[in-house]
């Protein structure tokens, strides 16, 4: 995992952290970057510069057709 971080002369490390843990280490500069699956949030632009958007994902629910009277379809939303 050194490629990159090695041109850039820097190290990579990972650690397995809860959302709430990564913003508090974020913004107390334990840690430079935060990489989680998260919305943009207009309640903290301050404390997060976001990416362009770089993946569509969607929540999905799959339930047998014998647990709903009509099967329908949402529409897309975004």
């Amino acid at each position: 995992m050194g490629g990159k971080a090695n041109k850039l002369n820097a190290r990579i490390e990972l650690h397995d952290m809860d959302f709430v843990t990564m913003f508090e280490v974020l913004d107390e500069g334990r840690i430079d970057m935060g990489l989680a699956g998260l919305n943009k949030d207009t309640n903290r632009p301050d404390q997060v510069l976001y990416s362009d958007n770089y993946i569509d994902s969607y929540i999905v629910a799959i339930v047998h057709t014998s647990l709903v009277e009509t099967p329908t379809r949402v529409p897309k939303i975004l």
